[in-house]
């Protein structure tokens, strides 16, 4: 693992956590902590305390009309981890955090691949004769190589939106569609 991705380990990015206008950075760095730690506590009873997190940045310059990410780092890789796995679980939690975004803080090499990665996919959607706007294309990196996973969208049941199975993924060593059986 390259010391590039070692320093990410414990990082991870958040979007459309509200920004808070005050004009004392302590401030909007406290009320940042606060909501990371709320969130944590309603959506997934995970405890962590402000202390735990050592960085809360927010990434880019201030607009208006949008809300800049979060770049955030824990004291530990667990509770990065576990805060990670907590993203599936947002869109199910109420209004509060249902357009809350978490991503794995990558490199920019890796961000790059995972955008050719994410196109091909949707172009071989388009090649199969399917709209990619039925599927959730992302894409995961448990192991050394990344892998585009397509689940099918099912429409919105009482405010929750569900998905489907695994159809397929794609690799970076091995491009072609192949199925997925689970």
């Amino acid at each position: 693992m390259s010391s590039r991705r070692k320093a990410r380990r414990k990082n991870f990015v958040l979007y459309n956590i509200p920004e808070n206008q005050s004009e004392k950075r302590d401030e909007r760095v406290m009320a940042n902590k606060d909501f990371i730690v709320t969130m944590c506590d309603d959506v997934a009873e995970i405890r962590i305390t402000p202390p735990d997190i050592l960085k809360c940045i927010r990434l880019g310059a201030y607009s208006v009309d949008k809300t800049r990410p979060l770049l955030i780092s824990v004291s530990q890789e667990d509770t990065r981890d576990d805060i990670l796995k907590m993203g599936k679980d947002l869109g199910l939690s109420g209004r509060r955090y249902s357009r809350v975004g978490i991503a794995p803080d990558f490199t920019s090499k890796q961000r790059e691949e995972n955008r050719k990665l994410l196109e091909e996919a949707k172009a071989a959607t388009v090649v199969n004769g399917e709209s990619p706007e039925n599927y959730k294309l992302y894409v995961t990196r448990r192991s050394t190589r990344p892998e585009v996973i397509k689940r099918k969208r099912h429409k919105v049941v009482q405010g929750t939106q569900q998905l489907g199975e695994v159809v397929h993924s794609h690799s970076v060593e091995n491009q072609s569609s192949q199925p997925v059986h689970s």
